[in-house]
């Protein structure tokens, strides 16, 4: 479960695997509306 922040990483393999997992709702992209943890913390 994790998030790819592209801004700080240009890792391509991270950019598929997470791809795939939204594609496929694992994880946190079961949600249809996931947040991206820095918006989750300033709630």
């Amino acid at each position: 479960m994790g998030w790819h922040y592209k801004k700080y990483s240009s890792s391509k393999e991270l950019a598929l695997l997470e791809e795939n997992v939204k594609k496929n709702k694992v994880g946190l992209w079961l949600d249809n509306n996931p947040i991206q943890p820095a918006e989750w913390r300033n709630k």
